[in-house]
C-alpha cells in the first residue's frame, strides 16, 4: 500500500508540474534536479544568470514554494515521498 500511495503522490506531483510549468521551466527544474548550478545552467541554455534566477523565482511561485526554497530538494523530497 505504501508504494501505491507513493506512486499516486508522485503522479499527482508530475501532473501538477506539467500543468503549471512551461517547457523551459520544466527544463530548468530538470537541470537543477540533475545538480547543475545556476551559472552552469546559464551556459547550457545560453541565458544570463539573472534570467535563470528570475525563472527559478517564477517556478517557486508556480509550485507554491517559499521564496528561498531549493527547487531540486523540493522535487527530490516529493519524488521520495
Amino acid at each position: 500500500i505504501d508504494d501505491t500511495l507513493r506512486f499516486i503522490a508522485l503522479e499527482h506531483f508530475v501532473l501538477r508540474i506539467v500543468d503549471v510549468l512551461n517547457e523551459r521551466e520544466i527544463q530548468l527544474a530538470c537541470l537543477l534536479r540533475a545538480g547543475f548550478s545556476t551559472k552552469e545552467i546559464s551556459v547550457v541554455v545560453g541565458q544570463s544568470t539573472r534570467t535563470i534566477y528570475q525563472r527559478k523565482t517564477e517556478i517557486r511561485k508556480k509550485l507554491m514554494l517559499d521564496e528561498g526554497a531549493d527547487i531540486a530538494m523540493e522535487i527530490t523530497s516529493r519524488i521520495n515521498g
